[in-house]
């Protein structure tokens, strides 16, 4: 029988998700900060899509571990005949409520015995990342732009203006406006 209460997974899972999020956030400032403003828009995208990635590996591992584990303690713990109607693949909540105590405790005990290892089997990961953040270089967060070679190209906006610039000098314009260029 299930006998953790839905407001403690609830909050547990709640922690978990603060935890995670507010780490996210700390990672995509690292990584804006430590790339130079040409680039920091390149970085930030990868940052995004390396996290995508990652994301979707993970649910997918998780999601093979899970299912496995739960196939294998349905067929353990289920007598023979006792799920009709599609087997294991039509166990919907409300086709669970409907089955017989000792079938629907099975279910929910194999479904929460299948679950609670593939937590701990990402306590290690988890261990590791912790292990790995502790070699980022700390820097201290910056608080101007340095824009570097990206003031030249920003400046050259209006062609018709009396000065435009050329690598990184001010060039008078001829009368036509860009002056040979």
């Amino acid at each position: 029988a299930v006998t953790q209460a839905v407001a403690l997974t609830g909050g547990n899972l709640a922690v978990m998700g603060i935890g995670l999020g507010l780490q996210m956030q700390i990672l995509v400032l690292i990584v804006q900060n430590s790339f130079p403003i040409r680039i920091v828009g390149t970085a930030t995208a990868a940052n995004n899509f390396f996290r995508q990635i990652g994301a979707s590996l993970g649910a997918a591992v998780v999601g093979s571990l899970f299912t496995s584990r739960l196939v294998t303690l349905l067929a353990e713990r289920l007598p023979a005949g006792s799920v009709s109607g599609g087997g294991t693949n039509a166990l919907t909540p409300s086709a669970v409520q409907g089955l017989p105590a000792q079938v629907r405790d099975a279910i929910v005990g194999s479904y929460s015995d299948a679950l609670a290892p593939v937590f701990l089997y990402m306590v290690p990961l988890a261990i590791l990342t912790f292990v790995l953040l502790l070699f980022i270089r700390e820097d201290a967060l910056a608080t101007t732009i340095d824009r570097g070679d990206t003031l030249p190209e920003s400046m050259d906006i209006d062609p018709s203006s009396s000065v435009y610039l050329e690598g990184h000098e001010l060039v008078e314009a001829s009368e036509g406006g860009r002056g040979g260029r």
